[in-house]
């Protein structure tokens, strides 16, 4: 049960440092949480000692599309936020 809480906690802190991550102007910083995780995961299932790693592949796979899918929606926010800006500025043009 501790180790449940324990990799909900920590995919928990990860969404949301991805998600603000990918919210930054530049949008490769959004993709250091996929690509470290990615090296994680190899790593667990192919390089540790645990004989039942193989059993963990649908989770890292689960929790990598989480990460793209968050860096996505931030990707998405940031788009929106400038049209905004973009829309406003030609607002105050026209006035």
């Amino acid at each position: 049960m501790q180790h449940l809480l324990i990799a909900i906690v920590i995919a928990i802190i990860s969404v949301a440092t991805q998600q603000y991550l990918s919210t930054r102007k530049n949008w490769i910083i959004g993709g250091f949480l996929p690509t470290i995780w990615i090296g994680f995961s190899v790593w667990i299932i192919y390089f540790s000692n645990v004989k039942t790693a193989h059993s963990l592949i649908p989770e890292c796979v689960v929790m990598f599309l989480t990460l793209i899918f968050a860096w996505a929606d931030g990707r998405a926010l940031v788009k929106k936020k400038v049209n905004e800006e973009l829309n406003k500025m030609k607002i105050h043009d026209i006035k």
